[in-house]
């Protein structure tokens, strides 16, 4: 592992181990999308009713906040894999 370190050290210099970084820390926004469009919707299935949602509202509401979370952040991992 240090033999490779220093290989890529001597080869890039220093800026080649943060590679990716930016992408990597963008990428944080996906969960927090999936987070809030699941709490939204819901909270908007909820109403003023204070039940629990039924457990396909659930599936549905993850699966929408987990498409768009994806959607938003695909671009910037095709970007980080190439990278």
């Amino acid at each position: 592992m240090m033999q490779m370190a220093k290989e890529i050290y001597n080869e890039e210099g220093i800026a080649a181990f943060y590679n990716g970084v930016l992408p990597g820390m963008i990428l944080v926004v996906n969960p927090i999308v999936n987070f809030v469009v699941y709490e939204s919707v819901v909270n908007l299935l909820k109403g003023k009713s204070n039940k629990d949602p039924k457990a396909i509202h659930i599936f549905l509401a993850s699966s929408l906040g987990k498409l768009l979370a994806t959607l938003a952040t695909y671009p910037i991992l095709t970007c980080r894999v190439r990278i």
